[in-house]
């Protein structure tokens, strides 16, 4: 019940903010503007706890004259003596509280301590300061101990909250404690007032003080007519506009105006269409120097003690560099500069992450990435202030969407870091890694040992792959990446990995990262094999075969160049080797000899070369060798080769070369060298025997690239959801994460890739993954398995499922970001993936989307990515790149192509009889697409963003942030808490905490004649005692220990299985039934609650049968 609404409205420049600030709980306990909760301690003899608001009480509730009254016995938990407690609140109205306590026994209770304790969150205290008597006691940002402080006689206490600081006044002088409990796996600091007199045993002791709540007063300041920007844009680099200028994708149109509160402090939103358009200061730097430098607001007059920003920066400095200047101009004349630091003060809009200075105020999602803005404030002297100039010095734009000040002191919290432990909500589990044969969980019936049964692999006339012997059956390929020494493993553990593979279902592997430790590094050059590893990896592709697995690999990762093996480069690295063997003829030669050794050595388990194994599904060049943009990433030892050879070409072509052409030269320059080289190595590899298809580049969705992608076998990419963003050193913490679901960014994995597709080549993608520690990491696989089974991709691999044999052998239970192997909600989630694309239960769309990608990429301005309309055609229907020049496409338009998505200024509707378009905004492609009739009705809702795959069975709801994938024989639910989403045999209520739910008919008959279904209810799983800087958990300063913590999520769960005879039962990690569920049942189906939590047991998975 709430005892007090703040008598004194805040003003708010004509804003009043009226706030709760006292609220009792149970038993009497108090909480403070959602803040502090206050409440009785007792510890008894040997240090036992029991507190006010989980203590057993038999309590009686009175109100009367104005006072409330809790009184009763309080049942001490292992006390022999039960007191008398009492507690009453006087003044309950007013912005005062009469706080008295007592406890009484004729008896004595065995006591250690009695006391008032007052909880205040890290969240909200640390880098703050309580006073005592006036004494400031700083609360750490980290712990250093679990005493900060102790007094005696004091007479008064202030502690900072939320929106104010509470004042607590004792009538008589008190003993104080102040203790930081983070040692005990509380995220709390907690001052403790001791109730008098304190006695061993225990008759009598009270404590009466006054609570006053104080807000803070904070009032924002006009932005009007220095406002030079909107939020939206709609047109990326016209200078017009808002924002950024980086065009509707990439803008902040969902920032809502008027009123937002961030922390103790209310801004107000300029309205930019009360505003000529304008709504915030946008100052010029980075990428965008054409904005002003300066700008400068009207500050009232008034003394000001702090002023706060609502802001962010865009093209951030690397590390703390300082971006500006905030310049107070006094009514005296003086002025008062105060620097403003770039991570410290303020960081990148995209992906934000508190600061040491900043902590996030606002918070959304544009169409490209989760946006946000920083809540930041600065001291200044108190003296009157006429007018704050904000000063940019070109290091980066900086964007001020509101300003607050206040004539207090007001101190925000510092980022405290956030740490996992194990609560209600998170309890420990053993992982399991190996599946019982026959089990729900054996997802082996899939497979058809052993590999290469029906010949090699090849490629169709209309982009697939099919078998040589197996002519016009189609072969998909669904696997994982075992990387670096996970590809070396005793023959027994080789063969219980491959039986591991076979039951999750995986039917291919890539052996990624393989050539480092295949390699003799003791040797003088890094060519030469080490015998064991050898031996070990042919074992591995063997195993594999035998159980009807394919693999595919590259033919350069990882190997380490040998100390002076290169006279061209003699301090040749790791880094500079891809674009090394473009322009090093040696290097070339290296990669080739390598090849040879690798691809023409006899297998002795299998008797076969690699070159002859129709078992390697596919092999890549060089991985992830997308030229163009490793020569911009810097490569300085190989730009002297390169610059040299342009020279060179540049002469035998009569070309000159001036500064207006140089960029488009150079461009033309380094694809004839590509080509040249990618040529070079492919006729090698062929000449070795390679039936395989072939492909390279597999790294990047560039419109460019497809004039190099149509030319090989088949198109390869690589993707991820959260990829971690390293702060510092690359492949180190602390990391940034968006932790988010890739619905609130409209499904950036899989459509950023989704055009780059070549149509009439088979297209895969051998990296994939939604990262740990993502807590929406659930629906990965089924999301990227229904829209790749939709688009008719042709093989998909999650990185990665291990980079160590230790995670993969031992006892050792540890989660990374990238590997699955101990992750249950990665690994139960791949079987979903596996039945929507391997089993082919998503349909594959029979409407085509043709993006036409000219002849001459280098002359237009869009290079480097599609536009967003271009990917979320993948929505609706099949989408791939075609090259259009001379007015005809290579290749040609598929036969079910319903419009062309054209990228050339040229093409319009007299080169094709399809309609043309263009639109960079999806609204508006879809609205013509409408007023065409080219999507069926109920296909897009523009208004509720929610599209429908052509076949019927893909839903995304962008508003809902809720995905469907219902087939005949599964179904795939992705669920937010507080949501129900139905599909058509299965439908989800999300009572606690964010699910993927799905059902597979194991018989392979349609759900609803299936007598045997997997069910699965997926949640998160993270490891103890993982770090962030804050509870939003995005940004990791530690991975945590080896144990693993399962969320609770509970959700109420429907299938419309009819008929009798029917048994549910939960399932182990190994598949192994554990006993049956409880479920009701009606005509209309089975109905009952999944939890997590099963008494003892974790649970993510059901096993249904009749």
């Amino acid at each position: 019940m709430r005892v007090f609404c703040a008598a004194a409205a805040l003003l708010l420049g004509g804003l009043t903010l009226c706030a709760s600030v006292f609220e009792t709980g149970r038993n009497g306990t108090i909480k403070v503007d959602n803040t502090a909760f206050v409440q009785l301690l007792h510890y008894g003899e040997n240090w036992v706890p029991n507190r006010q608001g989980d203590g057993s009480f038999n309590t009686q509730f009175t109100e009367r004259n104005g006072v409330r009254s809790w009184s009763g016995v309080w049942k001490l938990r292992q006390s022999p003596v039960h007191p008398q407690f009492r507690t009453e609140l006087r003044n309950p109205d007013s912005g005062t509280l009469q706080l008295s306590l007592s406890l009484d026994s004729p008896e004595g209770v065995p006591t250690k301590a009695a006391a008032l304790e007052i909880d205040l969150p890290v969240l909200n205290g640390a880098g703050t300061e309580l006073l005592l008597d006036g004494k400031p006691v700083p609360l750490p940002v980290k712990f250093r101990g679990g005493t900060i402080a102790q007094q005696k006689n004091v007479r008064r206490i202030e502690l900072p909250l939320a929106s104010g600081r509470l004042l607590a006044e004792p009538e008589t002088p008190v003993a104080v404690q102040v203790l930081d409990v983070r040692a005990y796996k509380q995220d709390k600091f907690t001052l403790r007032i001791a109730l008098e007199p304190q006695a061993a045993r225990l008759t009598h002791a009270a404590l009466s003080l006054r609570l006053t709540f104080h807000p803070y007063s904070i009032s924002p300041l006009p932005l009007e007519s220095a406002a030079n920007m909107g939020f939206a844009d709609e047109t990326a680099d016209d200078r017009k506009g808002g924002w950024t200028d980086q065009g509707p994708t990439n803008d902040l149109r969902a920032l809502p105006s008027g009123r937002l509160t961030a922390g103790p402090v209310a801004f107000r939103i300029t309205d930019p269409a009360a505003n000529g358009g304008k709504s915030c200061i946008v100052l010029g730097g980075g990428g965008r120097r054409y904005f002003p430098k300066s700008a400068e607001i009207p500050a009232g007059r008034r003394p000001l003690r702090t002023l706060f920003l609502l802001h962010a920066i865009a093209w951030p400095p690397q590390g703390e560099e300082e971006i500006g200047t905030i310049r107070a101009l006094h009514s005296d004349g003086s002025e008062t500069a105060v620097p403003v630091i770039a991570r410290r003060d303020v960081d990148n809009w995209w992906a934000p992450s508190p600061a040491k200075n900043a902590v996030i105020g606002y918070s959304g999602y544009s169409a490209e990435s989760p946006v946000g803005l920083y809540l930041a404030g600065f001291p200044l002297p108190g003296r009157p202030v006429e007018k704050i100039r904000f000063e940019s010095n070109g290091k980066s734009v900086w964007m001020i969407a509101a300003v607050s000040a206040s004539p207090d002191t007001v101190r925000l919290p510092a980022p405290a870091g956030f740490t996992l432990y194990r609560n209600a909500d998170w309890k420990p589990f053993h992982t399991e890694r190996e599946i019982e044969p026959g089990s729900a969980l054996d997802f082996s019936f899939l497979l058809d040992a052993p590999a290469g049964k029906y010949g090699a692999v090849r490629t169709t006339p209309d982009g697939h792959f099919e078998f040589e012997r197996r002519p016009g059956q189609p072969v998909r390929f669904y696997g994982a990446n075992l990387v670096l020494t996970a590809n070396f493993m005793a023959h027994d553990a080789a063969d219980l990995l491959a039986e591991r593979f076979a039951r999750i279902g995986y039917n291919a592997v890539r052996l990624h990262h393989f050539d480092r430790d295949l390699m003799n590094r003791k040797a003088p050059d890094s060519l030469t094999m080490d015998p064991k590893a050898q031996e070990q990896f042919d074992y591995l592709i063997h195993a594999m075969k035998r159980r009807g697995i394919y693999f595919t690999l590259d033919l350069f990762t990882h190997r380490y160049p040998a100390a002076g093996e290169y006279r061209e480069i003699p301090d040749m690295e790791l880094g500079d080797y891809k674009l090394g063997c473009i322009f090093s003829p040696e290097a070339m030669a290296n990669l080739k000899e390598f090849t040879r050794r690798l691809l023409t050595r006899r297998n002795p388990h299998t008797g076969l070369t690699l070159a002859e194994d129709p078992a390697l599904a596919g092999l890549s060049l060089v991985n992830e060798n997308s030229f163009m943009f490793l020569y911009r990433k810097g490569a300085p030892k190989i730009q002297k080769l390169a610059e040299a050879q342009f020279a060179a070409w540049t002469k035998a072509r009569n070309l000159s070369v001036t500064p207006q052409n140089r960029e488009t030269l150079f461009h033309r320059f380094l694809i004839d060298a590509y080509r040249r080289s990618c040529n070079e190595l492919t006729a090698f590899v062929r000449g070795l025997g390679v039936r395989a298809p072939l492909t390279d580049q597999n790294y990047i969705a560039a419109p460019e690239m497809t004039l190099q992608r149509r030319d090989y076998d088949y198109v390869d990419n690589h993707l991820y959801w959260d990829h971690p963003q390293f702060l510092g050193p690359a492949w180190s913490l602390p990391a940034k994460f968006n932790n988010c679901s890739v619905l609130n960014v409209r499904l950036l994995v899989p459509k950023a890739i989704a055009p780059s597709r070549v149509f009439g080549k088979p297209f895969t993608v051998t990296e994939f993954d939604f990262c740990y520690p993502n807590s929406f990491r659930s629906e990965g696989a089924p999301i990227f398995g229904a829209y790749a089974a939709m688009q008719d991709w042709d093989a998909v691999y999650r990185f990665a499922y291990s980079h160590n044999a230790k995670y993969m052998l031992t006892g050792d239970t540890t989660i990374t970001t990238f590997d699955t192997v101990n992750d249950p909600v990665r690994l139960l989630g791949e079987r979903l993936g596996i039945a929507f694309f391997t089993r082919r239960d998503v349909a594959p769309s029979q409407v085509s989307y043709p993006v036409a990608v000219p002849e001459n990429p280098w002359d237009y301005p869009w290079r480097g990515e599609y536009p967003q309309a271009a990917c979320e055609l993948m929505f609706f229907g099949k989408v791939g790149s075609v090259v259009y020049g001379n007015g005809g496409f290579n290749p040609a338009l598929p036969a079910d192509s319903r419009l062309v998505y054209s990228l050339d200024r040229e093409l319009n509707s007299r080169d094709t009889a399809l309609p043309v378009f263009n639109a960079p905004d999806f609204s508006r492609l879809v609205e013509g697409m409408q007023e065409r009739r080219l999507l069926n009705p109920g296909q897009a809702d523009l208004k509720r963003q929610r599209f429908q795959s052509s076949t019927g069975e893909l839903t995304a709801d962008f508003s809902r942030k809720t995905f469907t994938a219902v087939t005949s024989r599964s179904e795939a639910l992705v669920v937010p808490e507080g949501e129900t989403v139905k599909g058509t045999f299965l439908s989800a209520e999300c009572r606690k905490n964010f699910a993927t739910v799905g059902v597979i008919a194991l018989d392979g008959k349609p759900l609803a004649r299936s007598g045997r279904l997997l069910l699965l209810h997926l949640a998160d799983v993270k490891a103890e005692t993982i770090a962030f800087t804050a509870p939003d958990c995005k940004v990791m300063t530690s991975g945590g220990d080896g144990q693993l913590l399962a969320r609770r999520a509970i959700a109420g769960i429907r299938l419309n299985a009819t008929g009798s005879g029917w048994k549910l039962y939960r399932l182990a990690l190994t598949g192994k039934r554990l006993g049956t569920v409880e479920f009701q049942q009606d005509e209309n189906g089975i109905a009952f609650t999944a939890d997590t939590f099963h008494n003892s047991d974790v649970v993510f998975a059901y096993e249904l049968v009749r």
